[in-house]
C-alpha cells in the first residue's frame, strides 16, 4: 500500500470563506474556534511548567501579571492550534522561569474585543 504526505491544503466553503482543518491520522476535521473568549480557561492551575488555555478564539492577545501587577509576560498575539487551544511554558518576557505565586492573565480577541481575564498559581 502506497501513503502520500499532504503538507498544506486550503479548503474553501461555498461563500469562499476558507475553512480550517485537522487531519489526524485517518480523521479530517473542521476546526472550531470560539467566537468569544466567555468559555475559556486555563488547565492545570495550579502548574508546575507550563499551563494551557483552551477555548479560545482564533487570535488572542496574552498578558499576564504578578500580584503587583507588573507585567511580566505579555504584549504579544498568539494563534490558537487547531484545538483551540495556546499553551504558555510560564517564562516572562525576558525568557526566564517564573517564581512560584498567583499571577492574573488577561485574554483579548484583537478582531471582536471580547476579554477574559482570571487567576493562575504556579508552584516551583
Amino acid at each position: 500500500m502506497s501513503y502520500i504526505s499532504i503538507d498544506e491544503v486550503e479548503l474553501r466553503d461555498a461563500d469562499e470563506n476558507i475553512i480550517e482543518v485537522k487531519i489526524d491520522e485517518r480523521n479530517i476535521t473542521k476546526v472550531q474556534h470560539e467566537s468569544n473568549l466567555d468559555n475559556a480557561y486555563c488547565y492545570p492551575n495550579p502548574t508546575k511548567d507550563e499551563i494551557t488555555f483552551t477555548r479560545l478564539t482564533k487570535q488572542i492577545k496574552v498578558k499576564i501579571f504578578n500580584i503587583a501587577g507588573e507585567l511580566v509576560y505579555g504584549e504579544q498575539e498568539h494563534q490558537a492550534d487547531g484545538n483551540a487551544k495556546w499553551t504558555w511554558k510560564c517564562i516572562n518576557n525576558d525568557g526566564e522561569k517564573i517564581a512560584s505565586g498567583i499571577y492574573i492573565y488577561i485574554l483579548q480577541d484583537p478582531v471582536s474585543g471580547s476579554m477574559k481575564r482570571g487567576k493562575l498559581g504556579v508552584i516551583r
